[in-house]
């Protein structure tokens, strides 16, 4: 989570000659529903819920 955390970090201060390539990045990537559910995903906290179920069957009983 730190390392995605990182990322949105630093798409949040990258200086104003950058503003517009990110922002249409952001755009581009917003309207795929894969991308969406994916970060969704990630920033709840989810996505590694649902990754140790499936490293550690085991575990979830």
């Amino acid at each position: 989570m730190a390392g995605f955390a990182d990322r949105l970090t630093r798409l949040a201060i990258v200086p104003s000659a950058g503003h517009p390539a990110r922002d249409a990045l952001l755009r581009l990537f917003s309207a795929l529903p894969p991308v969406r559910r994916r970060v969704a995903l990630r920033l709840s906290g989810l996505s590694q819920r649902a990754s140790d179920k499936v490293a550690h069957p085991a575990r979830s009983r």
